[in-house]
Protein backbone atom coordinates (compact mmCIF):
# COMPACT_ATOMS: atom_id res chain seq x y z
CA UNK A 1 0.00 0.00 0.00
CA UNK A 2 1.23 3.51 -0.68
CA UNK A 3 -0.01 5.08 2.56
CA UNK A 4 -1.32 2.31 4.80
CA UNK A 5 0.74 -0.28 6.66
CA UNK A 6 -0.83 -3.45 8.07
CA UNK A 7 1.34 -5.37 10.53
CA UNK A 8 0.14 -8.91 11.27
CA UNK A 9 0.53 -9.91 14.92
CA UNK A 10 0.62 -13.70 15.44
CA UNK A 11 -1.06 -14.64 18.72
CA UNK A 12 -1.30 -18.04 20.33
CA UNK A 13 -1.42 -20.99 17.96
CA UNK A 14 -3.23 -19.51 14.97
CA UNK A 15 -4.85 -16.22 16.05
CA UNK A 16 -4.01 -13.10 14.09
CA UNK A 17 -4.34 -9.50 15.20
CA UNK A 18 -3.27 -6.37 13.39
CA UNK A 19 -1.58 -3.01 13.87
CA UNK A 20 -2.55 -0.48 11.20
CA UNK A 21 -1.18 2.99 10.58
CA UNK A 22 -0.90 5.70 7.95
CA UNK A 23 2.73 5.95 6.89
CA UNK A 24 2.27 9.53 5.69
CA UNK A 25 0.82 10.75 8.96
CA UNK A 26 2.95 13.10 11.04
CA UNK A 27 1.64 11.39 14.17
CA UNK A 28 2.87 8.12 15.64
CA UNK A 29 -0.70 6.91 16.17
CA UNK A 30 -2.10 3.58 15.06
CA UNK A 31 -5.16 1.34 15.31
CA UNK A 32 -5.08 -2.23 16.61
CA UNK A 33 -7.56 -4.94 15.62
CA UNK A 34 -8.66 -8.09 17.49
CA UNK A 35 -6.44 -8.16 20.57
CA UNK A 36 -6.08 -11.68 21.93
CA UNK A 37 -2.65 -11.35 23.57
CA UNK A 38 -2.05 -7.83 24.88
CA UNK A 39 1.60 -8.59 25.70
CA UNK A 40 2.35 -9.48 22.08
CA UNK A 41 0.82 -6.19 20.97
CA UNK A 42 2.66 -4.10 23.57
CA UNK A 43 6.02 -5.57 22.55
CA UNK A 44 5.38 -4.88 18.86
CA UNK A 45 3.98 -1.39 19.49
CA UNK A 46 7.08 -0.40 21.45
CA UNK A 47 9.32 -1.86 18.74
CA UNK A 48 7.47 0.17 16.10
CA UNK A 49 7.35 3.29 18.34
CA UNK A 50 3.60 3.47 17.73
CA UNK A 51 0.88 4.57 20.14
CA UNK A 52 -2.53 2.92 19.71
CA UNK A 53 -5.51 5.25 19.93
CA UNK A 54 -8.24 2.73 19.12
CA UNK A 55 -9.03 -0.97 19.28
CA UNK A 56 -11.42 -2.46 16.72
CA UNK A 57 -12.95 -5.73 17.94
CA UNK A 58 -14.76 -7.80 15.31
CA UNK A 59 -16.64 -10.00 17.79
CA UNK A 60 -16.66 -11.52 21.24
CA UNK A 61 -16.24 -15.15 22.43
CA UNK A 62 -13.50 -14.43 24.94
CA UNK A 63 -15.76 -15.09 27.92
CA UNK A 64 -16.86 -18.42 26.41
CA UNK A 65 -13.33 -19.72 26.00
CA UNK A 66 -12.47 -18.36 29.43
CA UNK A 67 -15.29 -20.46 30.84
CA UNK A 68 -13.76 -23.48 29.14
CA UNK A 69 -10.40 -22.53 30.69
CA UNK A 70 -8.83 -22.02 27.28
CA UNK A 71 -6.93 -19.01 25.95
CA UNK A 72 -9.08 -15.94 25.45
CA UNK A 73 -10.02 -15.07 21.89
CA UNK A 74 -10.19 -11.85 19.83
CA UNK A 75 -11.06 -9.32 22.54
CA UNK A 76 -9.73 -10.98 25.69
CA UNK A 77 -6.62 -8.80 25.54
CA UNK A 78 -8.51 -5.50 25.49
CA UNK A 79 -8.23 -4.98 29.23
CA UNK A 80 -4.50 -5.65 29.26
CA UNK A 81 -3.90 -3.20 26.44
CA UNK A 82 -5.99 -0.52 28.15
CA UNK A 83 -3.89 -1.00 31.28
CA UNK A 84 -0.84 -0.05 29.21
CA UNK A 85 -2.61 2.63 27.15
CA UNK A 86 -5.43 4.09 29.32
CA UNK A 87 -6.81 6.49 26.69
CA UNK A 88 -7.73 3.80 24.18
CA UNK A 89 -11.15 3.86 22.54
CA UNK A 90 -12.56 0.36 22.02
CA UNK A 91 -14.96 -0.05 19.09
CA UNK A 92 -17.32 -3.03 18.84
CA UNK A 93 -20.58 -3.99 17.17
CA UNK A 94 -23.56 -2.80 19.17
CA UNK A 95 -24.93 -6.35 19.39
CA UNK A 96 -21.71 -7.88 20.76
CA UNK A 97 -20.78 -8.20 24.46
CA UNK A 98 -17.17 -7.24 23.73
CA UNK A 99 -15.00 -6.67 26.77
CA UNK A 100 -14.13 -3.02 27.58
CA UNK A 101 -16.07 -1.60 24.60
CA UNK A 102 -16.51 2.18 24.79
CA UNK A 103 -17.96 2.96 21.35
CA UNK A 104 -20.69 0.87 19.70
CA UNK A 105 -20.95 0.74 15.92
CA UNK A 106 -23.45 -0.65 13.42
CA UNK A 107 -23.67 -1.47 9.73
CA UNK A 108 -22.72 1.48 7.54
CA UNK A 109 -21.02 3.48 10.29
CA UNK A 110 -17.75 5.24 9.51
CA UNK A 111 -14.76 5.37 11.84
CA UNK A 112 -12.12 8.03 11.32
CA UNK A 113 -9.17 7.66 13.65
CA UNK A 114 -5.36 7.96 13.44
CA UNK A 115 -5.63 9.40 9.90
CA UNK A 116 -7.37 6.20 8.80
CA UNK A 117 -10.91 5.66 7.55
CA UNK A 118 -12.88 2.49 8.26
CA UNK A 119 -16.47 1.50 7.56
CA UNK A 120 -18.50 -1.19 9.30
CA UNK A 121 -20.19 -4.22 7.72
CA UNK A 122 -22.67 -6.22 9.85
CA UNK A 123 -22.19 -9.94 9.12
CA UNK A 124 -24.11 -12.06 11.67
CA UNK A 125 -23.73 -15.83 11.69
CA UNK A 126 -20.60 -16.85 13.55
CA UNK A 127 -21.90 -14.63 16.34
CA UNK A 128 -25.09 -12.61 16.48
CA UNK A 129 -23.31 -9.29 16.12
CA UNK A 130 -20.04 -9.98 14.28
CA UNK A 131 -18.79 -7.04 12.22
CA UNK A 132 -16.16 -6.63 9.53
CA UNK A 133 -14.06 -3.47 9.40
CA UNK A 134 -13.26 -2.18 5.94
CA UNK A 135 -10.20 0.05 5.71
CA UNK A 136 -10.54 2.52 2.87
CA UNK A 137 -7.32 3.38 1.06
CA UNK A 138 -6.43 5.91 -1.67
CA UNK A 139 -7.46 5.19 -5.28
CA UNK A 140 -5.14 2.74 -6.96
CA UNK A 141 -4.74 0.57 -3.87
CA UNK A 142 -6.98 -2.19 -2.53
CA UNK A 143 -9.23 -1.71 0.49
CA UNK A 144 -8.58 -4.07 3.40
CA UNK A 145 -11.24 -6.19 5.10
CA UNK A 146 -10.61 -7.32 8.66
CA UNK A 147 -13.04 -10.21 8.82
CA UNK A 148 -12.49 -11.77 12.26
CA UNK A 149 -14.07 -15.23 12.24
CA UNK A 150 -16.61 -14.47 9.52
CA UNK A 151 -14.47 -15.15 6.45
CA UNK A 152 -11.20 -17.07 6.31
CA UNK A 153 -8.88 -17.99 3.48
CA UNK A 154 -10.79 -20.87 1.90
CA UNK A 155 -13.50 -21.04 4.55
CA UNK A 156 -15.82 -19.36 7.02
CA UNK A 157 -16.32 -19.41 10.79
CA UNK A 158 -18.48 -21.92 12.62
CA UNK A 159 -22.12 -21.11 13.18
CA UNK A 160 -22.53 -20.39 16.90
CA UNK A 161 -25.30 -17.83 17.30
CA UNK A 162 -27.40 -17.81 14.17
CA UNK A 163 -29.16 -19.87 11.52
CA UNK A 164 -27.88 -21.13 8.19
CA UNK A 165 -30.17 -18.61 6.49
CA UNK A 166 -28.66 -15.77 8.49
CA UNK A 167 -25.11 -16.85 7.71
CA UNK A 168 -26.02 -17.25 4.05
CA UNK A 169 -27.37 -13.69 3.93
CA UNK A 170 -24.02 -12.48 5.25
CA UNK A 171 -22.09 -14.62 2.75
CA UNK A 172 -24.24 -13.38 -0.13
CA UNK A 173 -23.53 -9.78 0.92
CA UNK A 174 -19.86 -10.46 0.22
CA UNK A 175 -20.73 -10.38 -3.49
CA UNK A 176 -21.43 -6.65 -3.16
CA UNK A 177 -17.94 -5.94 -1.83
CA UNK A 178 -15.27 -4.78 -4.26
CA UNK A 179 -13.55 -7.87 -5.71
CA UNK A 180 -10.09 -6.35 -5.27
CA UNK A 181 -10.47 -6.03 -1.49
CA UNK A 182 -7.80 -7.80 0.54
CA UNK A 183 -8.92 -10.20 3.28
CA UNK A 184 -7.23 -10.22 6.69
CA UNK A 185 -8.98 -12.91 8.81
CA UNK A 186 -8.66 -13.49 12.54
CA UNK A 187 -7.09 -16.95 12.16
CA UNK A 188 -4.69 -18.55 9.72
CA UNK A 189 -6.67 -21.70 8.96
CA UNK A 190 -5.81 -21.56 5.25
CA UNK A 191 -4.04 -24.91 4.86
CA UNK A 192 -6.67 -26.85 6.79
CA UNK A 193 -9.55 -25.08 5.02
CA UNK A 194 -8.11 -25.76 1.58
CA UNK A 195 -7.43 -29.41 2.40
CA UNK A 196 -11.12 -29.80 3.18
CA UNK A 197 -12.12 -27.84 0.07
CA UNK A 198 -10.07 -30.25 -2.03
CA UNK A 199 -12.18 -33.16 -0.77
CA UNK A 200 -15.23 -31.33 -2.17
CA UNK A 201 -13.74 -30.02 -5.42
CA UNK A 202 -10.65 -32.16 -6.17
CA UNK A 203 -10.58 -31.04 -9.82
CA UNK A 204 -10.67 -27.29 -9.07
CA UNK A 205 -7.47 -25.97 -10.67
CA UNK A 206 -7.54 -22.62 -8.85
CA UNK A 207 -8.04 -24.41 -5.54
CA UNK A 208 -5.11 -26.74 -6.17
CA UNK A 209 -2.87 -23.81 -7.08
CA UNK A 210 -3.86 -21.90 -3.96
CA UNK A 211 -3.22 -24.93 -1.78
CA UNK A 212 0.30 -25.34 -3.18
CA UNK A 213 0.99 -21.64 -2.58
CA UNK A 214 -0.27 -21.80 1.01
CA UNK A 215 1.82 -24.91 1.74
CA UNK A 216 4.91 -23.15 0.38
CA UNK A 217 4.18 -20.12 2.53
CA UNK A 218 3.72 -22.21 5.64
CA UNK A 219 7.04 -23.99 5.05
CA UNK A 220 8.64 -20.54 4.79
CA UNK A 221 6.80 -19.50 7.99
CA UNK A 222 4.91 -16.81 6.11
CA UNK A 223 1.22 -15.99 6.69
CA UNK A 224 -1.34 -17.03 4.09
CA UNK A 225 -2.91 -13.56 4.27
CA UNK A 226 -3.89 -11.26 2.81
CA UNK A 227 -5.84 -12.93 0.06
CA UNK A 228 -7.80 -11.17 -2.68
CA UNK A 229 -11.58 -11.42 -2.41
CA UNK A 230 -12.08 -12.16 -6.11
CA UNK A 231 -9.78 -15.17 -5.79
CA UNK A 232 -11.81 -16.52 -2.86
CA UNK A 233 -14.78 -16.90 -5.21
CA UNK A 234 -12.68 -19.39 -7.21
CA UNK A 235 -11.78 -21.78 -4.38
CA UNK A 236 -13.67 -21.02 -1.15
CA UNK A 237 -16.57 -23.53 -1.13
CA UNK A 238 -18.62 -21.34 1.23
CA UNK A 239 -18.65 -18.65 -1.46
CA UNK A 240 -19.47 -21.22 -4.17
CA UNK A 241 -22.76 -22.60 -2.86
CA UNK A 242 -24.45 -22.17 -6.23
CA UNK A 243 -21.85 -24.23 -8.09
CA UNK A 244 -22.93 -27.71 -9.13
CA UNK A 245 -19.35 -28.89 -8.62
CA UNK A 246 -19.77 -28.21 -4.88
CA UNK A 247 -23.09 -30.08 -4.75
CA UNK A 248 -21.67 -33.00 -6.73
CA UNK A 249 -18.59 -33.07 -4.52
CA UNK A 250 -20.68 -33.29 -1.37
CA UNK A 251 -22.75 -36.10 -2.84
CA UNK A 252 -19.57 -37.93 -3.86
CA UNK A 253 -18.52 -37.75 -0.21
CA UNK A 254 -21.76 -39.49 0.76
CA UNK A 255 -23.84 -36.49 1.80
CA UNK A 256 -27.37 -35.83 0.56
CA UNK A 257 -28.25 -32.37 -0.68
CA UNK A 258 -32.05 -31.94 -0.85
CA UNK A 259 -33.45 -31.13 -4.31
CA UNK A 260 -34.54 -27.54 -4.96
CA UNK A 261 -37.85 -26.65 -3.31
CA UNK A 262 -39.92 -24.95 -6.01
CA UNK A 263 -43.32 -25.01 -4.26
CA UNK A 264 -44.75 -24.34 -0.84
CA UNK A 265 -47.94 -26.35 -0.81
CA UNK A 266 -49.48 -25.67 -4.22
CA UNK A 267 -47.93 -22.23 -4.57
CA UNK A 268 -44.90 -21.83 -6.81
CA UNK A 269 -42.09 -20.01 -5.06
CA UNK A 270 -40.33 -16.98 -6.50
CA UNK A 271 -37.11 -18.03 -8.31
CA UNK A 272 -35.01 -15.90 -5.96
CA UNK A 273 -36.58 -17.66 -2.97
CA UNK A 274 -35.91 -21.05 -4.59
CA UNK A 275 -32.27 -20.08 -5.17
CA UNK A 276 -31.85 -18.82 -1.59
CA UNK A 277 -33.44 -21.92 -0.06
CA UNK A 278 -31.29 -24.15 -2.25
CA UNK A 279 -28.12 -22.40 -1.07
CA UNK A 280 -29.26 -22.68 2.56
CA UNK A 281 -29.53 -26.45 2.07
CA UNK A 282 -26.10 -26.64 0.43
CA UNK A 283 -24.58 -24.52 3.20
CA UNK A 284 -26.08 -26.74 5.89
CA UNK A 285 -24.66 -29.88 4.29
CA UNK A 286 -21.31 -28.22 3.59
CA UNK A 287 -20.99 -27.17 7.22
CA UNK A 288 -21.79 -30.72 8.33
CA UNK A 289 -19.13 -32.08 5.98
CA UNK A 290 -16.60 -29.57 7.33
CA UNK A 291 -17.38 -30.50 10.94
CA UNK A 292 -17.14 -34.22 10.16
CA UNK A 293 -13.81 -33.63 8.43
CA UNK A 294 -12.46 -31.77 11.46
CA UNK A 295 -13.68 -34.49 13.84
CA UNK A 296 -12.00 -37.17 11.73
CA UNK A 297 -8.72 -35.23 11.68
CA UNK A 298 -8.78 -34.82 15.46
CA UNK A 299 -9.38 -38.55 15.98
CA UNK A 300 -6.51 -39.37 13.62
CA UNK A 301 -4.25 -37.03 15.57
CA UNK A 302 -5.20 -38.62 18.90
CA UNK A 303 -4.66 -42.11 17.47
CA UNK A 304 -1.25 -41.10 16.14
CA UNK A 305 -0.21 -39.64 19.50
CA UNK A 306 -1.48 -42.73 21.35
CA UNK A 307 0.50 -44.99 19.04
Amino acid sequence: FSDVVVQIIPQGYDNCGFIVWNSKSEKNECVVIDVYDSKAFVVELKTLSKVPVAVLSTHWHWSVVKLLKCSRDHCGGNHGLITEYPNLAVYAGKREPVSCATIRVDHGDDIEVADLNFSVEFVPGHTGGQVVYRLHVPPGDSDCLFTGDFLFVGGTGRLFEGSDARLLSSLMAVRSWHPDCLIFPGHDFAKENLEFALTVEPDNVELTGKYVDVCDRRLARLPAMPTCLKDEFDYNPFLRLGEESVVNGLENLGYTVPPPRTHKGRARLDPDVVDFNRKVDVLRVLRKAREDYETKKRKQKVTKISA
